[in-house]
């Protein structure tokens, strides 16, 4: 069995984002029954999410996990492992909500997954990826930095994402630099760290920021500043009105 899972928090856009990827979702991938579909979301936008899902002729669930901030709110997704289901599923795929599908799932869950977090390979920017590394050490290291908008991998990552959340809350509680990208560089460099990051592996279905139709796979993200909500939402529409 296969999961795809989302994180939705805070602002109502965030909604309105998840609402136009779930839809592109569910227009390729209705009849994947192997495959699930799962939210991560808090308590106060449960019911909007509901609301959406329900339409659907798909199996979904919504898992509530509260969050206090913003950074909060962006590790979530490390939690997939405390899903009470988790179990019943041999590969997950992670989306952010800034993203419109444009094909069926099914080619890229048959890509075996190797022991590894595979992810999408990203220019490399210090800020963006490496802000937790010496600089020196991340200039060794920077080929391998990776977008986490998009994720694929299986329990066997459950310990690595144990160790990004501890990161996480090391950074909080000791009061260390919190960065633009949030928990992004985070993922960066436990992944690369512990040598089990591909970010070659997914670059024949996902692409970020397509400038038009011509150019879409699988997965188009549309990424850029965090909490931006605003531009990502007009990319995605401009995107989805290009679509023959």
């Amino acid at each position: 069995m296969n999961l795809v899972y989302a994180c939705v928090f805070f602002q109502d856009k965030y909604v309105s984002m998840f609402e136009l990827m779930f839809k592109s979702y569910i227009k390729y991938n209705t009849n994947q029954k192997n495959t699930h579909f799962l939210v991560i979301t808090q308590e106060r936008l449960q019911g909007k999410i509901r609301k959406i899902m329900e339409a659907s002729q798909i199996t979904w669930n919504i898992f509530i996990v509260e969050s206090k901030t913003f950074f909060d709110a962006a590790i979530s997704r490390v939690k997939i492992f405390d899903y009470p289901k988790i179990n019943n599923y041999d590969k997950i795929l992670y989306l952010d909500t800034d993203i419109i599908i444009n094909a069926s799932l099914f080619e890229l869950f048959q890509k075996p997954i190797n022991n590894k977090l595979n992810a999408l390979k990203e220019t490399p920017n210090y800020e963006y990826h490496g802000c937790y590394f010496t600089k020196e050490s991340y200039d060794r290291v920077s080929s391998m930095c990776f977008s986490s908008g998009v994720l694929y991998f299986d329990k066997s990552m459950k310990e690595l994402f144990r160790e990004v959340y501890c990161l996480q809350q090391k950074i909080v509680r000791e009061k260390l630099k919190i960065s633009e990208c949030l928990d992004q560089p985070i993922f960066n460099f436990v992944a690369i760290k512990n040598k089990c990051i591909n970010n070659l592996s997914l670059q024949d279905f996902v692409i970020l920021n397509p400038k038009s139709y011509k150019e879409a796979k699988h997965i188009n993200h549309f990424c850029g500043q965090v909490g931006n909500y605003i531009d990502k939402l007009a990319k995605m529409r401009q995107f989805l009105r290009g679509i023959p």
